[in-house]
């Protein structure tokens, strides 16, 4: 009788185990998939770059109008020697006019023309200055670094859009010849205004 208890315990333990062992293995099975999700995860964040995707990075294309150039106005007393410059970047083409002074009398900034990059000079009736068309191209990164190829020069500007879209500062000027930071407005033409 007594082997007949031992076996009676056995059987009861037998047929309990398989139910432990049933609730176990869910919840090791439910761990491991919750294990494999989060690794998946890290992987994920590992691999993907930080920062605006490229199509979320904001565009500096459209037409500028140069308003600051190293905290100076530009105009007929700029020291830079720049009077006005307007600048177009459309799909990798950057064209710009630029206004430059002539006056003997007050000392202008060299200007990185004539080049390849110049369209056309065009004088002012009263030679007091020209107007330069030039163009180049360009590339902007997802960090906003833009590369400029203007004439023979490449050079690298880091720029930054306004969250209203209707400015730009670069920590230089577009044609590289004034140090410092520049500042440009969206340009409106007179038949949207």
């Amino acid at each position: 009788m007594d082997s007949l208890a031992g076996h009676n315990r056995g059987l009861s333990t037998r047929r309990t185990a398989p139910a432990r062992w049933r609730i176990r293995d869910l919840f090791r099975v439910v761990l491991a998939l919750a294990l494999v999700t989060c690794a998946a995860a890290g992987a994920w964040l590992y691999v993907s770059p930080p920062g605006p995707k490229s199509q979320d990075a904001p565009t500096i294309e459209g037409i500028w109008e140069l308003k600051l150039i190293n905290g100076e106005l530009p105009g007929d007393s700029a020291s830079s020697g720049i009077v006005s410059q307007r600048v177009a970047l459309r799909a990798g083409k950057v064209r710009g006019e630029t206004v430059v002074r002539t006056n003997p009398d007050v000392p202008a900034a060299a200007l990185p023309f004539p080049d390849e990059s110049v369209d056309r000079v065009v004088t002012n009736a009263d030679e007091t200055g020209y107007r330069v068309l030039w163009s180049g191209t360009y590339d902007n990164d997802d960090r906003n670094q833009v590369t400029l190829r203007i004439g023979k020069a490449v050079y690298f500007v880091k720029a930054s859009i306004r969250a209203d879209r209707e400015a730009i500062d670069f920590n230089q000027d577009i044609i590289l010849t004034v140090h410092g930071a520049a500042h440009y407005r969206r340009a409106h033409s007179s038949r949207s205004q």
